[in-house]
């Protein structure tokens, strides 16, 4: 079981370190599954949006900056995620030996449409005045600290 997320396939504005660690996970995940497969050993990559947590809390919810670059998220695919159901996603791809568990479920089609939904959705970034100002003012406080 590898801990992947949607930051796989979301853009990483604002937090690109950690997105393309989860989208290096996706891809450990992926070839592991193509090269372990001729031993009858499986891979599950997992993938979770925002789980309610104190990092979620405190990194997230608390910073109006983070909440600025969320803003351009449907507010269906923000909606938190309990620990339990993060668990339970867990332990039930784990049984089902499923290549892939995405918690919610409401993420799964933009998963899919990745291919098509990322190069519309990035230009949008790059000309969204509220995001941009967010990002600028995350980058002056990074340099700042």
């Amino acid at each position: 079981m590898l801990i992947s997320s949607v930051f796989a396939f979301l853009n990483g504005m604002g937090t690109i370190p950690y997105a393309m660690s989860k989208a290096a996970v996706e891809q450990l995940g992926r070839g592991l599954q193509a090269e372990l497969a001729p031993h009858s050993v499986s891979t599950t990559v997992a993938y979770f949006s925002l789980i309610e947590t104190d990092m979620i809390k405190h990194g997230v919810d608390d910073d109006p900056l983070v909440n600025d670059l969320l803003t351009v998220l449907p507010r269906p695919l923000l909606k938190r995620l309990p620990p339990a159901a993060a668990a339970t996603a867990l332990a039930d791809g784990i049984a089902r030996r499923a290549p892939r568990v995405t918690a919610p479920a409401r993420w799964k089609p933009v998963s899919s449409l990745r291919g098509l939904i990322a190069p519309a959705l990035d230009p949008r970034l790059a000309r969204h005045p509220r995001t941009q100002a967010a990002l600028t003012a995350l980058d002056a406080r990074t340099h700042t600290h």
